[in-house]
């Protein structure tokens, strides 16, 4: 795992580790946002009818133009019902779904203006979404129509253009919980 993904990953996990310690009231929706970047996942998660472990995720984002990484996630416990626990750091083990993936950056713009995109995100271990420039996608089990905690997230390079640990440029972070069907 290059330090650039490390670096990525490790900033999300402590900011998702602030919101398991914040006060939370139901389905509660979590952002961050900065450098002028936004991001919100809108709408429905939708279930591929034919396949349960694979969604597609529709968002609004805007990030400045140049490099990006981007994040889409929905996790899901046994009951289709929202549980704050999903907003914790290491949730997924909880999950009895957890569809990821980090889109290429052939699969979104990055401008300075809004953007609409959909991703398809999967838990399968093969096929054309098994891997990408960030590694494999994880997850494991499927999704059932019911709520699902949603990570729309996305980051810009490091202010000195290099790997390290130095926070990114900017940011942008959406989490909540949405509806699946």
């Amino acid at each position: 795992m290059n330090k650039r993904r490390m670096f990525a990953l490790s900033f999300a996990a402590a900011s998702l580790a602030l919101v398991a310690v914040a006060p939370t009231s139901g389905a509660q929706p979590t952002s961050s946002h900065s450098g002028g970047a936004k991001a919100n996942q809108t709408g429905v998660v939708r279930i591929d009818p034919n396949d349960p472990q694979v969604a597609y995720v529709t968002g609004n984002y805007t990030c400045p133009e140049g490099f990006a990484h981007l994040f889409v996630s929905v996790k899901q416990v046994p009951s289709g019902q929202p549980d704050n626990r999903l907003k914790g750091f290491g949730s997924s083990q909880i999950s009895s779904g957890w569809l990821e993936r980090h889109p290429g950056p052939d699969e979104f713009t990055c401008d300075g203006t809004q953007h609409t995109g959909t991703w398809r995100i999967t838990s399968h271990d093969s096929g054309p979404d098994s891997s990408d420039e960030f590694g494999p996608v994880y997850g494991h089990g499927s999704i059932v129509p019911g709520q699902v905690y949603v990570q729309f997230c996305g980051d810009g390079p490091d202010p000195d253009g290099e790997e390290g640990p130095l926070p990114p440029d900017w940011h942008a972070y959406s989490e909540q919980f949405a509806r699946a069907q």
